[in-house]
């Protein structure tokens, strides 16, 4: 497929900027910062997974929350997508585009074929760990890091969603292939999470040249979102449940203000760490996948996937 020429760079109902991925990789905080620039602004949800699941029917994904997550929460017509970007500017940050990469870019090359596309991609190790930290915390994963890689092919057979695909997430270069094929080598901005960790301003720079707009005009927050350290179930189960009620969730929205929740939510939480036969045994399994991706993107890779 030839690259689509590009219409207006930002154009009303259809997103400017899609985040793609990869998942557990800062794309909640990317997008975050994104939207302080003055041209710029997130759609709600951030991520609607149109581009990779609308397919008409209704999603039944079978994993621990599923049924309230992703199946809930998804838009899946392009009407009700397309109204969330009732201005030029709009973000879409679906994780999930990148991973469904043949469903996401032919829906991309449908819907919304100028926009930026922007991939920010961590190491595949310590990603797989974070989405399972990620799903303790949640209260939705109860196995224990090994165990739960153990079970993925299980899982997926099962129709657990995405998320839980702890592994195969990680195979970077067989998704952005099919993005270079469909689009051309250097349509994706290709980013870095640890850059990114280290100089968000620079990151954001480069970000604003490939999106095509001032480099100057956004307002930092340098807020953690979106982190998967674990907490004690209790702590999660107790947050879930007021969650999930009405009445008691827009009470502490009107008492509490957004930093208020933010610290509260930070209590009891502990960072988890690989061991080091877990990291060895991962790093063994995507060193194929990892030297595919520095021979796709060059000089553009991260720097973790030039040097293995």
């Amino acid at each position: 497929m030839e690259p689509p020429e590009p219409a207006s760079p930002r154009s009303a109902g259809r997103p400017s900027v899609l985040v793609i991925g990869a998942a557990r990789s800062g794309t909640t905080a990317l997008v975050t910062e994104l939207a302080t620039h003055t041209d710029l602004y997130a759609g709600a949800p951030k991520e609607p997974h149109f581009l990779a699941l609308g397919h008409g029917a209704p999603l039944a994904f079978t994993g621990p929350g599923d049924d309230v997550t992703i199946n809930a929460k998804a838009v899946l017509r392009a009407d009700a997508w397309g109204a969330m970007y009732p201005a030029p500017g709009g973000i879409d940050g679906s994780v999930s585009s990148l991973y469904y990469a043949p469903d996401a870019v032919a829906a991309i090359a449908r819907h919304c074929p100028d926009a930026a596309l922007i991939a920010i991609l961590r190491r595949p190790a310590q990603r797989a760990l974070s989405a399972h930290s990620y799903q303790t915390g949640k209260g939705w994963e109860t196995l224990s890091f090994e165990a739960a890689l153990a079970a993925e092919a299980e899982r997926i057979e099962a129709g657990w969603h995405h998320i839980w695909h702890y592994r195969r997430m990680g195979h970077y270069a067989e998704q952005l292939e099919v993005f270079a094929d469909a689009f051309g080598a250097t349509r994706v901005l290709v980013l870095d999470h640890a850059e990114f960790e280290q100089d968000p301003a620079g990151v954001l720079r480069r970000c604003a040249t490939h999106i095509g707009i001032d480099p100057e005009g956004f307002a930092m927050r340098n807020r953690r979102v979106n982190e998967g350290s674990v907490r004690a179930r209790p702590l999660v189960l107790a947050e879930r449940t007021l969650r999930h009620s009405r009445v008691g969730s827009a009470v502490v929205r009107a008492v509490l203000p957004r930093a208020a929740r933010d610290r509260i939510r930070r209590v009891g939480r502990r960072d988890v760490t690989l061991t080091a036969a877990t990291r060895r045994e991962l790093d063994q399994y995507f060193a194929a996948d990892t030297a595919r991706l520095a021979g796709l993107l060059g000089d553009r890779a991260p720097a973790w996937a030039r040097s293995a």
